[in-house]
């Protein structure tokens, strides 16, 4: 993953995908040249501790956003019955409950 091919096909201006973004930002983070799969030196910025907590930082908050994905309904409900939780709570009114 580390190689070179972190890279490949990018160029200026290239939108990169969120994923793409992922693979590159841990390739910084653990101190990898995305670009050239070749270490760091000693001295680069990304070297940094706080630059690496930063990086590790933003890849942690990406994980966990995609862990919090939106449910459908019949998923909700299902979780809900798994932890103990009333089938429907947490989940909008149906219209006819609504004008009771």
């Amino acid at each position: 993953m580390y190689r070179s091919q972190c890279l490949v096909g990018l160029s200026r201006g290239t939108v990169v995908d969120i994923e793409k973004a992922k693979e590159i930002t841990t390739a910084l983070a653990n101190g990898i040249d995305p670009a050239t799969g070749e270490v760091f030196a000693d001295d680069s910025p990304y070297n940094n501790p706080l630059a690496i907590r930063t990086l590790f930082t933003v890849l942690n908050h990406t994980q966990q956003s995609d862990k919090r994905k939106k449910l459908s309904i019949e998923e909700k409900q299902a979780q809900n019955v798994e932890i103990g939780k009333p089938k429907n709570d947490g989940l909008a009114w149906a219209e006819t409950l609504r004008n009771l």
